[in-house]
């Protein structure tokens, strides 16, 4: 039985790299998160904050989550979606609140997820809860101006 299981999923794979509409959408899927990786980054400390959002000529997402929270792991992947679209125009620095417990109540954090917009070092919106790719777009737009 796994056998045929592992037959059906190479001929599934022949055919996708036969396929070349699919092909290029499975590369182009690639190459989006690997630019959503570049623009994302995780917070260490609160000296990292410092250097990499609040002194960052670039406007920053900050995702304040947790890994056993269940709504930051649905966010997560729309915040990087979109963000990763904007190019270079905006960061998403992600703070583990276990990790850097002290940030997050600086920050006011009292549920999860919580999303800050911040630029030129100065919280400019925010959101808490997990919410939908427009509501995310139009946050991530009003940051950086579009």
């Amino acid at each position: 039985m796994f056998a045929n299981k592992l037959c059906s999923l190479a001929a599934h794979s022949t055919r996708l790299s036969l396929n070349k509409n699919v092909w290029s959408t499975v590369t182009h899927r690639g190459l989006r998160s690997t630019a959503a990786l570049r623009a994302t980054f995780n917070v260490q400390d609160e000296d990292d904050f410092m250097e990499r959002v609040l002194k960052s000529t670039t406007p920053t997402v900050v995702d304040f989550h947790a890994q056993w929270c269940g709504p930051c792991k649905l966010l997560a992947p729309r915040l990087e979606t979109i963000i990763s679209a904007k190019g270079e125009k905006v960061a998403l620095a992600k703070v583990d609140i276990d990790n850097v417990s002290d940030l997050a109540l600086e920050y006011g954090v009292s549920a999860i997820p919580a999303v800050l917009a911040i630029r030129d070092g100065k919280v400019i919106d925010k959101f808490v809860g997990l919410q939908d790719e427009v509501r995310i777009e139009a946050f991530v737009n009003k940051l950086i101006g579009e």
